[in-house]
């Protein structure tokens, strides 16, 4: 019997808190059909009250997409048994999904002591600015089909929370180790859209870790010692 079809027993959940810095304007696109006239071409993400946010299933899915690209994997169906239990597999392979990442919400306290408030600030919008960008006709040297990008702008901070659920039998410090990887690997990536123009360089950290050991005995608190080198994971 694979690993994948045995009964699973939750042991343990891994609480991981950290931050993404932006360090060049970020563009993780929205609905832009629903953009007025006059309206930007491109806008972003945002919550019901406008304030922009990382989706949990866009940092998943570059997580994952650069540890594929380590692996040589080109489809979700090739990863490797590791990677469909981090971020999930087909349906046919039954992985239970160990990393559950929530949507990355902006730190408003830092943006207003970075940017002001909102009468204040030298945005173009209230929590974003607008990037014009052409495309250069070769052969007549001139810009052509200007349009406007919606970024969140560098100096911006987004609150991360990424739940680790621990299975009997899983190997909790591998599992987080190939995360602090994935995050090594992003860091000198990018997030979101347009890398390539460069936008989306983001400094991600992880600064804070708790847990619980769960049995049917009940729920308790993990070590300090377990806390101490579960972060060092991350800080090596």
């Amino acid at each position: 019997m694979n690993d994948n079809n045995k009964k699973e027993t939750l042991v343990k959940k891994i609480f991981l808190k950290g931050e993404i810095q932006i360090l060049t304007g970020i563009h993780i696109g929205g609905n832009s059909s629903s953009i007025e006239i006059g309206g930007v071409d491109n806008d972003i993400v945002k919550t019901g009250n406008s304030v922009p946010l990382i989706p949990g299933s866009s940092l998943k899915g570059k997580l994952r997409s650069l540890l594929a690209k380590v692996e040589g994997s080109s489809s979700v169906i090739k990863d490797s048994d590791l990677l469909k239990k981090m971020f999930g597999g087909t349906v046919s392979d039954r992985f239970t999904t160990r990393f559950l990442i929530r949507d990355a919400h902006l730190n408003l306290d830092h943006f207003n002591q970075t940017f002001g408030d909102k009468k204040d600030r030298k945005l173009d919008l209230e929590y974003s600015e607008i990037k014009t960008e052409n495309a250069i006709n070769r052969l007549k040297g001139s810009a052509e089909h200007p349009r406007q990008m919606e970024r969140v702008p560098a100096f911006a901070k987004f609150n991360v929370n990424i739940v680790l659920n621990v299975l009997k039998g899983d190997d909790t410090e591998l599992l987080l180790k190939k995360l602090s990887e994935a995050i090594t690997l992003l860091n000198m990536d990018y997030l979101g859209g347009n890398g390539s123009r460069g936008y989306g360089e983001v400094n991600f950290v992880i600064n804070e870790i708790s847990g619980k050991n769960i049995s049917k005995q009940g729920i308790h608190s993990i070590s300090v010692d377990d806390i101490n080198k579960y972060l060092q994971i991350f800080n090596s």
